[in-house]
């Protein structure tokens, strides 16, 4: 105590620092939960800006990843050299409550054909970018056969929204993910989470550093209902293969009901899909418009970029671009976008044997691989893939098969194989210390000697041929190409085609291109009680392959003759025989179709007319004009339609008399035909048809311009219906814009569960029953079909494609017979949906 010196100033200091600190200690007490609250949001948003960092991310892979999704993607970027692909939207469905809308001119004389949409195609019929289409958050499903662009439609829109090209608010906020179906591990699918498939299929492509973040903004992003699913290479897979995926799809939408998915699927199975509430939508064709565009672009960019490369190498001359469009006018114009590139690359690359695609193709690999001997290998690659039914191999197994049909080679071909081993092993070892994916997962660092398989398979990776997926999956990147090589190596037969599998259809469709009947095509023409004709339908595809003149071509093309003249078919029947006649790329059949023109049933009459339309054919504007002053509504709105498409001044002349001076009916369908005409002329016609002094033709055209939800169109109907001098005029376009202001009926939107549809509801409350989610409502369904109203009719047939039963297939046959055409044509449309979509 002797040195303790009381300090008066610390004691002080001391206590007011004290009294601070518990002042601080009790407000802070007092507004706890306001500091929790702020400081929770606070972290909440530096974990937003964490995840809206990673997602940023995780869109420019989807972004990257579709920049490449193209035949031509080793020499630029899909952006360079795409064609915006549109596709074809569905007919106008009932809403919820059963409401019908009224119908166009083109959708009472275009009949809908998913399967076979060249036809509207052509016409402009319902063509819409895949953004429009998507807009009401419907889940699709992308159908078409191999090589039209159902890849590239999907990449399109990742692209679209990534750099925020669309208009949609819903799709720019959207999250992209872009997955082909082999990247999903099969072992996952039927995991009780049925995210985590999903989710290491994402992450298996990001950074290490990035894969816990990027799993966190998957989840939200599905947890939100802001995932956008494109789901790639459906279409690829065998049936028997495709069960676990749609119960995967199932799982998934159950668990996350907001998510919408986009997948690319066949036109000839779909494996209850449909049933899950997906709506098939139609990739459409090229137009020659469209070809044209294409050919031009490619001019453009290889001349730029590609042409001053090769001169540094060889004295080669620029191809002239005119001699290519000349090319272009005398070539078939039903090719696929796959085709197409093929030819025109080999055409400017100047190492094209023949202007036939399979003649295109493989020019393309001896341009990748000069070898000869390597086409042999992965055409075995490619036939033991089908053979065992499957649409991919492991890494290892596809090393295995090719080194074993390396030393099953012998003489020359043998030589030519060790040559061609090498010159990869010349390649590899320039290429010491760059390190391929598949080196990454299966060998890591360690020193191996390659087999001959493995290095056939890393240099096929390298060039574009083979593809990897997850789980260390290859397959080949192109079906297209893979059913080429397929059935190059099976030239001597094939002893049965998979109707239900798109690659075993396109290995019978280049098998064909020999022109022998074999019995496994010839199969399809036998008679079948199928009110579609199925069968005929797959050998319609198969015709154009065919050799002119060969016997296949001709038995093929005899039994489509006589389905489309057999007046008990129905039309649309029909007219996917003629669309199948009319895209063979056969020169008489324009000729027969001139010949049908005076034929004495209507419907007939009315095909040739669609037909030659199609074809372009400018020498039926003679006998088309003359169908304008047919009886019959469907022939000369028909006629009207075909003229719209067909160039020069005869077509044109024609379609002005018509639109001057036609009756109500073919004014209003050569207006609508104008208005979705692909290309800026017809259009053009109708901007001024609506300042005319005749007021038919300014109603015409209001009617014309109804087609087009744009602003232009909205602004000039917005004119008219003020400034007009005629009521009838102002009427008319008043009434378009208010229909303009209600969502279109052409873009899908979610089907309500049977249980919930407020139709169905009540229809069953007329007739004094319930609705319950444990029972299908096939005997109310029955009942509105037989007895009900044609909307009763119309929400019927929605219903029941969900259910695939015999039972309800005979119900809708039975409306075929019906003399109402929408009615039979829209039940034709459900028997598609049920035989295309249900599953085994």
């Amino acid at each position: 105590m002797a040195h303790f010196k009381f300090d008066f100033v610390s004691f002080l200091a001391g206590f007011v620092a004290a009294t601070i600190l518990w002042l601080l200690v009790w407000r802070l007490r007092a507004n706890w939960s306001q500091i929790r609250d702020a400081l929770r949001k606070q972290s909440s948003s530096l974990r937003k800006k964490n995840l809206l960092d990673v997602e940023t991310y995780l869109k420019q892979g989807s972004y990257r990843r579709a920049q490449k999704q193209h035949l031509a993607a080793a020499l630029f970027p899909l952006e360079e050299i795409l064609i915006p692909p549109l596709v074809i939207a569905p007919p106008a469905a009932p809403d919820s409550n059963g409401n019908l809308n009224d119908e166009s001119m083109l959708e009472q004389v275009l009949p809908y054909l998913p399967d076979w949409p060249e036809l509207g195609s052509e016409y402009g019929y319902l063509t819409r970018p895949l953004s429009e289409i998507a807009a009401q958050h419907a889940d699709l499903a992308l159908i078409g056969r191999p090589g039209v662009g159902k890849t590239t439609t999907l990449a399109d829109l990742a692209i679209s929204i990534v750099q925020k090209k669309i208009e949609d608010s819903r799709l720019l906020e959207s999250f992209p993910i872009f997955l082909h179906v082999l990247d999903l591990s099969p072992i996952l699918l039927g995991n009780e989470d049925a995210a985590l498939a999903l989710v290491n299929a994402v992450t298996a492509k990001t950074a290490v550093t990035l894969q816990k973040q990027a799993t966190t903004a998957v989840r939200v992003s599905l947890q939100e209902g802001r995932a956008l699913l494109l789901l790639d290479g459906l279409d690829e897979l065998p049936p028997t293969d495709l069960p676990a995926y749609t119960k995967y799809i199932q799982n998934l939408k159950s668990q996350f009901p907001n998510l919408q998915i986009i997948a690319a699927c066949s036109d000839v199975y779909l494996d209850g899909l449909l049933g899950l509430g997906f709506t098939p939508i139609a990739v459409a064709s090229w137009t020659q418009l469209q070809v044209r565009q294409f050919v031009t672009r490619w001019g453009q960019i290889w001349k730029e970029l590609i042409h001053p490369q090769i001169t540094k190498e060889l004295d080669v001359p620029q191809p002239d671009p005119l001699a290519m469009e000349n090319w272009i006018t005398t070539e078939g114009s039903f090719y696929t976008p796959f085709e197409w590139t093929e030819l025109v690359w080999g055409a400017y690359a100047g190492d094209l044997s023949g202007n036939q695609p399979q003649r295109a193709i493989a020019a393309h690999l001896k341009r990748v691989s000069p070898d000869k001997s390597l086409e042999p290998l992965f055409g075995a690659l490619a036939s033991e893939m089908y053979s065992s039914g499957k649409a991919s191999l492991s890494f290892d197994q596809a090393e295995d098969l090719l080194t074993r049909f390396s030393g099953k080679h012998s003489g020359e071909a043998r030589d030519e194989i060790s040559a061609a081993h090498a010159e990869l092993e010349a390649d590899l070892s320039e290429e010491k210390g760059k390190k391929n994916v598949s080196d990454q997962l299966r060998k890591g660092t360690k020193v191996v000697v390659q087999t001959p398989g493995e290095k056939l398979l890393l240099k096929a990776i390298e060039q574009g041929l083979i593809a990897e997926y997850g789980e260390n999956q290859v397959a080949f990147t192109f079906q297209l190409m893979a059913a080429y090589l397929a059935a190059s190596f099976n030239t001597a037969e094939i002893t049965s085609i998979n109707p239900q599998w798109s690659y075993s259809l396109s290995i019978a469709q280049f098998c064909a291109c020999d022109g022998k009947s074999r019995p496994a095509i010839l199969n399809f023409l036998n008679q079948d009680n199928d009110p579609l004709r199925t069968n005929l339908s797959r050998a319609g595809r198969i015709l154009v392959s065919t050799p002119p003149n060969s016997e296949l071509r001709i038995q093929i093309m005899r039994h489509l003759i006589g389905e489309i003249s057999r007046e008990q078919l129905p039309f649309g029947t029909r007219a996917r025989m003629m669309t199948a006649c009319a895209i063979s790329n056969d020169p008489s059949v324009a000729l027969l179709f001139r010949q049908w023109l005076n034929a004495p049933s209507a419907n007939l009459r009315r095909l040739a007319a669609l037909g030659s339309g199609l074809l372009r054919d400018p020498k039926s504007v003679g006998e088309l004009s003359n169908l304008l002053g047919d009886a019959d509504f469907h022939v000369h709105s028909s006629a009207a339609l075909a003229l719209t498409a067909i160039p020069g001044d005869g077509a044109a002349n024609s379609v002005s008399l018509a639109l001057s001076q036609g009756v109500e009916t073919i004014r209003r369908a050569v207006a609508e035909a104008l208005a979705v005409q692909p290309g800026s002329t017809g259009r053009e016609i109708l901007k001024e048809a609506v300042t005319m002094e005749d007021l038919l033709i300014r109603r015409a055209a209001v009617f014309g311009l109804a087609m087009l939800r744009n602003s232009w169109a909205h602004d000039l109907l917005s004119k008219v219906a003020v400034e007009d001098g005629q009521w009838v005029v102002r009427n008319a376009a008043a009434q378009t814009i208010e229909q303009h202001q209600q969502p279109d009926p052409h873009i899908p939107v979610p089907k309500l569960p049977f249980w919930e549809s407020p139709w169905l509801i009540t229809f069953a409350g007329k007739h004094g029953e319930g609705v319950s989610p444990d029972e299908p409502p096939l005997k109310l369904l029955f009942l509105a079909l037989n007895s009900g109203t044609p909307e009763d009719r119309a929400m019927a047939l929605e219903y029941l494609e969900l259910f695939g039963s015999e039972d309800v297939r005979n119900e809708i046959r039975n409306l075929l017979s019906l003399k109402e055409e929408e009615v039979s044509e829209k039940a034709l449309q459900s028997l598609w949906c049920l035989s295309t979509g249900s599953s085994n």
